[in-house]
């Protein structure tokens, strides 16, 4: 069965069009989210956020660049490759937060500014987890592969990890002040 989670933030009215015909008209009764600056501080955060998610796929693409040992490993290269998914989710969400009005509806505030927080934090635990199974791979495996390779390509992952933590301050500074109004409808 589909679920909905926004069925409940709209309401309808059965109304006579022109053409003396009943229709549906749909109202928003749901919250609004107020960003806390005006449409030219809005298009800075969206061309940050999308630096963020540039710089953060770019890290990862030249981190793949590397041909070390470890890359011919599956417990090393399959948390390698699974970073790359909520990095992708992260612009995805950069996009809807750029088409967004303002204020935003619950699905335009979730499926934009939640998204790309939520993303860019799955992204930099399932870098948390790859890094650990590159040391571990280097701990069971010492003395088979190119140690400056393996270093090289491990070195990637602390770097992941700052871009990810500078977005994280990115959008705390910039996100915070976002206030929440209450749709008020009226009612003939």
């Amino acid at each position: 069965m589909l679920r909905n989670p926004y069925k409940d933030d709209y309401d309808h009215r059965p109304e006579v069009n022109k053409r003396g015909r009943f229709v549906d008209r749909f109202y928003y009764k749901g919250d609004l989210y107020k960003l806390p600056f005006d449409q030219k501080k809005k298009r800075q955060t969206v061309v940050l956020s999308f630096l963020f998610f540039l710089g953060m796929t770019g890290i990862w693409v030249l981190q793949g660049l590397v041909n070390q040992a470890s890359s011919r490993v599956l417990w090393v290269l399959g948390p390698y490759l699974f970073v790359l998914l909520p990095t992708l989710f992260m612009g995805l969400g950069t996009v809807e937060y750029a088409f967004s009005h303002d204020p935003m509806r619950r699905d335009e505030y979730e499926r934009g500014l939640e998204r790309m927080k939520h993303s860019a934090i799955g992204a930099m635990a399932l870098s948390v987890i790859a890094f650990v199974c590159e040391i571990v791979f280097l701990i069971l495996r010492r003395g088979t592969y190119n140690l400056q390779k393996e270093l090289f390509f491990a070195l990637f992952y602390p770097i992941f990890l700052a871009a990810g933590f500078l977005f994280g301050k990115f959008y705390d500074r910039s996100f915070s002040g976002i206030t929440i109004e209450k749709v008020e409808l009226e009612h003939e």
